[in-house]
C-alpha cells in the first residue's frame, strides 16, 4: 500500500523556523568556556536572528535596577547618555514590574526568568530600520525568551564552575629574585 505523503506541519511556520534558526546557531559555535564569552554570543544571535540594529544583555542589581552586562553596536557611554535616558528608564519600569515581553516603536525587550528575583533583558532595538519586532507574536516572543534564558542560565552556571582570575595573579606568578644571587 502506498504511504501518503505527511501533512504539513503547523509548527513549519515563520515563528518556528525563526527559533530554529536561534537554536542552530547556538550549537553551531563551540562551547565557550567564559560566561562573558557566551553573553556576547548570545547577542550576536539575538541580534542577526531578529534583525535588528542594536542589542543590549542587562543583569539585575540587588535592588532591580538593569546593570550592562554586553552589548552590539552599543556602548556603554552611550547608555548613560542624556539621549538614553527614557530607554533606560522604560528598561528599569519593566524589570520593577516583573515584565515578560515589552514591544514599543521600534524597540523590544525581553525579561529573560534565570530563576533569580529580577529577570535579565534582553533588549534590542532598530532605528532606522522597521526590524520585524512587531511581527513576532506574543507567543513567539515567549518562546525566544525562554531560549535566550537558557542560554543565560548557561553563562550563570559558567560563573559558578569557573572562575574568574584576578589581573593580579599575572603578577604573581613571576618568579621572584634569589636574594642569595642577587647580592
Amino acid at each position: 500500500a502506498l504511504v501518503p505523503a505527511p501533512e504539513p506541519e503547523a509548527e513549519d511556520t515563520p515563528g518556528r523556523i525563526l527559533l530554529d534558526r536561534c537554536h542552530a546557531a547556538f550549537n553551531r559555535e563551540p562551547t565557550s568556556y567564559r560566561s562573558d564569552e557566551l553573553f556576547q554570543h548570545l547577542l550576536d544571535i539575538a541580534q542577526q536572528e531578529l534583525q535588528s540594529e542594536r542589542a543590549a544583555l542587562f543583569r539585575p542589581t540587588d535592588d532591580g535596577r538593569p546593570e550592562f552586562v554586553a552589548s552590539v553596536n552599543l556602548t556603554r557611554m552611550e547608555l548613560e547618555s542624556d539621549g538614553m535616558r527614557s530607554c533606560m528608564e522604560w528598561l528599569e519600569s519593566i524589570l520593577r514590574n516583573a515584565a515578560s515581553t515589552h514591544s514599543e516603536h521600534q524597540r523590544l525587550c525581553l525579561a529573560l526568568d534565570v530563576g533569580e528575583p529580577y529577570p535579565w533583558l534582553l533588549y534590542m532595538d532598530s532605528a532606522f530600520t522597521s526590524g520585524m519586532f512587531q511581527r513576532l507574536s506574543p507567543a513567539l516572543l515567549r518562546d525566544l525568551a525562554r531560549l535566550f534564558a537558557a542560554e543565560v542560565r548557561s553563562g550563570l552556571r559558567l560563573e559558578l564552575v569557573v572562575p574568574k582570575k584576578p589581573a593580579s595573579n599575572r603578577i604573581a606568578s613571576l618568579p621572584l629574585p634569589d636574594r642569595k644571587t642577587a647580592t
